[in-house]
């Protein structure tokens, strides 16, 4: 998650998305639970290992009846790893009709290095997990209950266990949505 380029009708388009899985998850909590999003939606869900070279990863296509994977590096918190597997889930729901994630019409295949984003889809991907993960109606509201708080460490660990994502990501997502 980082500033991004995105245009206003791509991020409200993302953000329809994303309203209408949470619609349809009924959700109406605080934090979403990504691997079950993830096992409805026909992935499951692995850890890699420590060693890997990556962050996560997402093979697939939208035909449930094979095998589709999200991975996440087993060493990262969990926090970091909701991100990472919300992120993937983004590719899946936005990008795996794109020509650029689907090889001969088959499989799509991705992977997620969220210390080194700047192509396009992948903040696509990245505007798609911090909605998904902290609804922005819902996060002004928690914003708005700790008040200024929320511009300092304290407030901003607080707001990390409410919706279990790191704190550099409660940082960004304060300056996405302006929250002062």
């Amino acid at each position: 998650m980082k500033d991004t380029n995105l245009t206003q009708k791509r991020k409200n388009e993302i953000l329809t998305i994303v309203n209408q899985i949470l619609r349809i998850a009924k959700f109406n909590g605080r934090s979403i639970d990504v691997v079950d999003l993830a096992n409805k939606n026909g992935f499951s869900v692995f850890g890699l290992k420590e060693d890997a070279e990556i962050d996560g990863a997402i093979i697939g296509r939208k035909d449930k009846d094979i095998l589709n994977i999200i991975a996440y590096k087993k060493n990262l918190s969990e926090k970091e790893n909701r991100f990472i597997i919300a992120h993937e889930l983004g590719h899946f729901f936005l990008h795996f009709d794109n020509e650029k994630f689907n090889f001969g019409g088959t499989f799509a295949y991705a992977y997620h290095d969220h210390r080194n984003l700047s192509k396009s889809l992948e903040e696509e991907a990245d505007f798609f997990a911090a909605n998904l993960l902290m609804p922005k109606d819902i996060f002004l509201e928690e914003v708005k209950k700790i008040g200024e708080l929320a511009r300092y460490k304290i407030g901003q660990n607080l707001l990390s266990d409410i919706f279990n994502v790191t704190p550099e990501c409660i940082k960004l997502r304060l300056g996405e949505t302006d929250a002062f």
